[in-house]
Protein backbone atom coordinates (compact mmCIF):
# COMPACT_ATOMS: atom_id res chain seq x y z
CA UNK A 1 0.00 0.00 0.00
CA UNK A 2 2.92 2.51 0.80
CA UNK A 3 4.53 1.89 -2.58
CA UNK A 4 1.07 2.63 -4.33
CA UNK A 5 1.44 5.94 -2.36
CA UNK A 6 4.37 6.61 -3.15
CA UNK A 7 3.88 5.97 -6.73
CA UNK A 8 0.59 8.15 -6.75
CA UNK A 9 2.78 10.99 -4.82
CA UNK A 10 5.25 11.04 -7.65
CA UNK A 11 2.69 11.13 -10.20
CA UNK A 12 0.95 13.97 -9.20
CA UNK A 13 3.95 15.76 -7.89
CA UNK A 14 6.71 15.54 -10.49
CA UNK A 15 4.49 16.58 -13.49
CA UNK A 16 2.83 19.22 -12.10
CA UNK A 17 0.87 16.98 -13.83
CA UNK A 18 -2.62 16.58 -15.57
CA UNK A 19 -2.01 13.28 -17.72
CA UNK A 20 -2.91 14.79 -21.47
CA UNK A 21 -4.15 12.38 -24.13
CA UNK A 22 -6.94 12.99 -26.47
CA UNK A 23 -10.46 14.56 -25.16
CA UNK A 24 -8.44 16.16 -22.17
CA UNK A 25 -7.01 18.81 -23.48
CA UNK A 26 -7.39 21.21 -27.01
CA UNK A 27 -4.17 21.75 -28.29
CA UNK A 28 -3.88 25.65 -29.82
CA UNK A 29 -1.79 28.38 -29.53
CA UNK A 30 -3.64 29.94 -26.81
CA UNK A 31 -2.93 26.91 -24.64
CA UNK A 32 -5.09 24.08 -23.46
CA UNK A 33 -8.65 22.82 -22.57
CA UNK A 34 -11.53 21.39 -22.79
CA UNK A 35 -12.57 18.70 -19.98
CA UNK A 36 -15.64 17.53 -20.10
CA UNK A 37 -17.92 19.78 -18.29
CA UNK A 38 -21.52 20.14 -16.50
CA UNK A 39 -21.83 23.78 -17.24
CA UNK A 40 -25.12 23.82 -18.66
CA UNK A 41 -26.68 22.00 -15.86
CA UNK A 42 -28.22 24.73 -13.34
CA UNK A 43 -29.61 22.25 -10.43
CA UNK A 44 -27.24 20.61 -8.15
CA UNK A 45 -28.71 18.26 -5.61
CA UNK A 46 -26.15 18.28 -2.05
CA UNK A 47 -24.26 15.27 -1.58
CA UNK A 48 -25.75 12.05 0.31
CA UNK A 49 -24.18 10.26 3.46
CA UNK A 50 -21.90 7.64 0.64
CA UNK A 51 -21.30 10.62 -0.97
CA UNK A 52 -19.63 12.09 2.19
CA UNK A 53 -18.27 8.53 3.26
CA UNK A 54 -16.60 8.84 0.04
CA UNK A 55 -15.09 12.28 -0.54
CA UNK A 56 -13.69 11.85 2.96
CA UNK A 57 -12.28 9.07 2.56
CA UNK A 58 -10.47 9.45 -1.19
CA UNK A 59 -9.65 13.10 0.47
CA UNK A 60 -8.05 11.83 4.00
CA UNK A 61 -5.88 8.97 1.21
CA UNK A 62 -4.57 12.18 -0.83
CA UNK A 63 -3.46 14.12 2.58
CA UNK A 64 -1.93 11.07 3.61
CA UNK A 65 0.01 10.85 0.29
CA UNK A 66 0.85 14.36 -0.93
CA UNK A 67 1.53 17.18 1.79
CA UNK A 68 -0.93 20.52 1.22
CA UNK A 69 1.42 22.84 -0.04
CA UNK A 70 2.74 20.82 -3.00
CA UNK A 71 -1.18 19.72 -3.74
CA UNK A 72 -1.94 23.34 -4.17
CA UNK A 73 0.67 24.13 -6.27
CA UNK A 74 0.76 21.82 -8.45
CA UNK A 75 -3.40 21.70 -9.11
CA UNK A 76 -2.72 25.31 -9.62
CA UNK A 77 0.02 25.48 -11.70
CA UNK A 78 -1.85 22.22 -13.69
CA UNK A 79 -5.22 25.00 -14.00
CA UNK A 80 -3.21 27.39 -15.70
CA UNK A 81 -1.81 25.33 -17.87
CA UNK A 82 -4.82 24.42 -19.36
CA UNK A 83 -6.92 27.63 -18.50
CA UNK A 84 -4.18 30.46 -18.93
CA UNK A 85 -6.96 32.99 -19.37
CA UNK A 86 -7.52 32.73 -15.94
CA UNK A 87 -3.71 33.70 -14.84
CA UNK A 88 -4.41 37.20 -13.70
CA UNK A 89 -7.28 36.08 -11.04
CA UNK A 90 -4.97 33.66 -9.65
CA UNK A 91 -1.29 34.32 -10.16
CA UNK A 92 -1.69 38.22 -10.51
CA UNK A 93 -1.50 40.23 -13.13
CA UNK A 94 1.97 39.80 -15.89
CA UNK A 95 2.65 36.33 -13.94
CA UNK A 96 2.24 34.41 -17.61
CA UNK A 97 5.04 36.21 -18.75
CA UNK A 98 7.89 34.77 -16.69
CA UNK A 99 6.03 31.31 -17.55
CA UNK A 100 3.56 28.94 -15.38
CA UNK A 101 7.22 26.40 -14.77
CA UNK A 102 8.44 29.47 -12.13
CA UNK A 103 5.20 30.12 -10.86
CA UNK A 104 6.78 28.01 -7.50
CA UNK A 105 9.49 30.75 -6.89
CA UNK A 106 6.28 33.49 -6.88
CA UNK A 107 5.33 33.61 -3.18
CA UNK A 108 1.88 35.38 -3.56
CA UNK A 109 0.97 32.39 -6.14
CA UNK A 110 2.39 29.63 -3.99
CA UNK A 111 0.24 31.55 -1.24
CA UNK A 112 -3.11 31.38 -2.99
CA UNK A 113 -2.34 27.86 -3.69
CA UNK A 114 -2.13 26.53 -0.29
CA UNK A 115 -4.86 29.07 0.55
CA UNK A 116 -6.95 27.27 -1.77
CA UNK A 117 -5.57 23.92 -0.72
CA UNK A 118 -6.55 24.53 3.03
CA UNK A 119 -10.01 25.96 1.69
CA UNK A 120 -10.63 22.74 -0.11
CA UNK A 121 -9.71 20.61 3.09
CA UNK A 122 -11.97 22.75 5.76
CA UNK A 123 -14.61 22.18 3.48
CA UNK A 124 -13.85 18.14 2.47
CA UNK A 125 -13.64 17.19 6.13
CA UNK A 126 -16.37 18.80 7.87
CA UNK A 127 -18.92 17.01 4.86
CA UNK A 128 -20.81 15.98 7.70
CA UNK A 129 -22.42 19.30 8.53
CA UNK A 130 -23.60 20.19 4.60
CA UNK A 131 -25.06 23.62 6.29
CA UNK A 132 -21.69 24.64 7.52
CA UNK A 133 -19.98 23.29 4.36
CA UNK A 134 -22.60 25.46 2.28
CA UNK A 135 -21.62 28.63 4.31
CA UNK A 136 -17.84 28.30 4.21
CA UNK A 137 -18.30 27.50 0.51
CA UNK A 138 -20.14 31.16 0.32
CA UNK A 139 -17.42 32.42 2.04
CA UNK A 140 -14.78 31.67 -0.35
CA UNK A 141 -16.84 32.59 -2.76
CA UNK A 142 -17.85 36.40 -1.94
CA UNK A 143 -13.81 36.13 -0.79
CA UNK A 144 -12.62 34.93 -4.90
CA UNK A 145 -15.33 37.16 -5.86
CA UNK A 146 -13.59 40.19 -4.22
CA UNK A 147 -9.86 38.74 -6.30
CA UNK A 148 -11.24 38.39 -9.73
CA UNK A 149 -11.80 35.01 -10.14
CA UNK A 150 -15.47 34.45 -12.12
CA UNK A 151 -18.16 31.86 -11.82
CA UNK A 152 -16.41 30.18 -15.55
CA UNK A 153 -13.09 29.57 -13.52
CA UNK A 154 -14.97 27.88 -10.42
CA UNK A 155 -16.44 25.57 -12.94
CA UNK A 156 -13.11 24.84 -14.67
CA UNK A 157 -11.42 24.30 -11.66
CA UNK A 158 -14.27 21.67 -10.93
CA UNK A 159 -13.87 19.77 -14.04
CA UNK A 160 -9.82 19.76 -13.77
CA UNK A 161 -10.31 18.24 -10.31
CA UNK A 162 -12.80 15.32 -11.32
CA UNK A 163 -10.73 14.94 -14.21
CA UNK A 164 -7.87 14.14 -11.71
CA UNK A 165 -9.72 12.34 -9.61
CA UNK A 166 -11.01 9.83 -12.20
CA UNK A 167 -8.16 9.43 -13.51
CA UNK A 168 -6.02 8.57 -10.43
CA UNK A 169 -9.28 6.44 -9.73
CA UNK A 170 -8.34 4.31 -12.71
CA UNK A 171 -4.79 4.21 -11.61
CA UNK A 172 -4.74 3.50 -8.29
CA UNK A 173 -8.13 1.81 -7.49
CA UNK A 174 -6.85 -0.38 -4.23
CA UNK A 175 -6.63 3.85 -2.66
CA UNK A 176 -10.09 4.75 -3.06
CA UNK A 177 -13.72 3.74 -2.67
CA UNK A 178 -15.39 2.27 -5.26
CA UNK A 179 -17.76 5.22 -5.72
CA UNK A 180 -15.26 8.24 -5.85
CA UNK A 181 -15.64 9.43 -9.29
CA UNK A 182 -20.15 9.82 -8.74
CA UNK A 183 -19.45 11.27 -5.72
CA UNK A 184 -17.26 13.62 -6.37
CA UNK A 185 -18.85 14.65 -8.97
CA UNK A 186 -22.35 15.71 -7.24
CA UNK A 187 -20.33 16.78 -4.17
CA UNK A 188 -17.90 19.08 -6.08
CA UNK A 189 -21.32 19.99 -8.25
CA UNK A 190 -22.42 21.21 -5.31
CA UNK A 191 -19.77 23.21 -3.85
CA UNK A 192 -18.94 25.38 -6.81
CA UNK A 193 -22.89 26.13 -6.75
CA UNK A 194 -22.30 27.20 -3.41
CA UNK A 195 -19.42 29.28 -4.12
CA UNK A 196 -21.29 30.81 -7.24
CA UNK A 197 -23.92 31.75 -5.03
CA UNK A 198 -21.84 33.77 -2.21
CA UNK A 199 -19.98 35.63 -5.11
CA UNK A 200 -23.77 36.57 -6.25
CA UNK A 201 -23.77 37.48 -2.56
CA UNK A 202 -20.68 39.72 -2.76
CA UNK A 203 -22.03 41.12 -5.76
CA UNK A 204 -25.16 42.41 -4.10
CA UNK A 205 -23.69 44.20 -1.43
CA UNK A 206 -21.35 45.69 -3.43
CA UNK A 207 -24.55 47.07 -5.57
CA UNK A 208 -26.36 47.86 -2.69
CA UNK A 209 -23.07 50.17 -0.98
CA UNK A 210 -22.54 51.98 -4.28
CA UNK A 211 -23.42 55.29 -4.26
CA UNK A 212 -26.73 55.97 -6.06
Amino acid sequence: MRAVQAALALAVCAGGALPMGSGSAASGSGGGRALSSTKNQTVFEAPNHHDVQDVQRGWWTVKRTLPIRYLGVTLLMTFLKLYPEHYDAFAGPGAELHGVERLPQNKPFVAKAVTCAYGMSSMFENMEDLPLVEEIAKQVGERRGKDGVTAESLEDMRDLMLHLVTHYHKKYAELFPLGIVESSTRTLNWIVDMMKKGMQRQADKKKKAAPP
